[in-house]
């Protein structure tokens, strides 16, 4: 049986050796030690299978349930690319933008199920 992977936004930053700052307040708790080994700087990641070490280069991945785990340059580049519309999610307030296309008159009874449709796949990046 074959599968496809759902398309989901994801939040990652990728790691420099430079931008440790950043990555702590990317992912809070879960980065527990910048360590240092004769092959280079690591990142200590607290995921949900135990402690993963990223070297630099690696993406700091947020999961659909908030977790944190690395992931190599070439596997993100392979599976990853950035959404057509770009926003932040926190930027798109759905009900709201529903509410003032409705008050613009927008919204009516031939076409207010379908435009809420397309907002609502807009906000979720399932264009």
């Amino acid at each position: 049986m074959r599968y496809r992977k759902r398309p989901v936004v994801i939040e990652a930053v990728q790691w420099t050796g430079e931008n440790t700052n950043e990555i702590y307040k990317f992912a809070g708790k879960a980065v527990s030690a910048e360590v240092y080994k004769s092959d280079g700087k690591l990142l200590a990641i607290e995921t949900l299978e135990g402690t993963m070490y990223a070297p630099v280069g690696d993406y700091i991945i947020k999961g659909v349930d908030g977790e944190f785990y690395p992931c190599k340059p070439d596997i993100f580049e392979k599976t990853y690319e950035i959404p057509k519309f770009n926003f932040p999610p926190r930027y798109i307030d759905a009900d709201k933008l529903i509410e003032k296309l409705t008050y613009m008159g927008y919204f009516d009874d031939d076409n207010g199920d379908e435009l809420y449709e397309i907002i609502m796949r807009f906000v979720n990046e399932d264009v």
